[in-house]
């Protein structure tokens, strides 16, 4: 997926593209110091990442990180990991074997 820097910050959320914009200008000025564009790849394909996880639902990402984040916090408090995943509906992914088997 080739992007262009004006696409990537056009898909991210809001308040995301004034960080990009701070990450952006400073691998300009490193590849225009050091003539070499690797910061600037770096820093869009992260960003690309990012926007390609939002997908074009903001709503829905930013409800996906709240519960990422809810999650994390009832584990980090000591939350025994059976009652998060029952309090969550966490299931466990099928294993190779369960999905090559649905597919017959």
């Amino acid at each position: 997926m080739q992007r262009t820097p004006a696409e990537v910050r056009a898909e991210l959320l809001p308040e995301d593209r004034p960080a990009f914009d701070a990450e952006w200008s400073h691998a300009l000025d490193v590849a225009r110091e050091r003539l070499d564009l690797t910061e600037l790849d770096d820093v869009l394909e992260r960003w690309r990442r990012l926007a390609w996880l939002v997908n074009g639902d903001p709503d829905g990402f930013r409800d996906r990180m709240a519960r990422a984040e809810a999650i994390q916090a009832a584990a980090a408090a000591g939350e025994p990991w059976e009652s998060v995943k029952s309090r969550f509906g966490l299931v466990p992914a099928p294993t190779a074997d369960e999905i090559l088997a649905r597919r017959g």
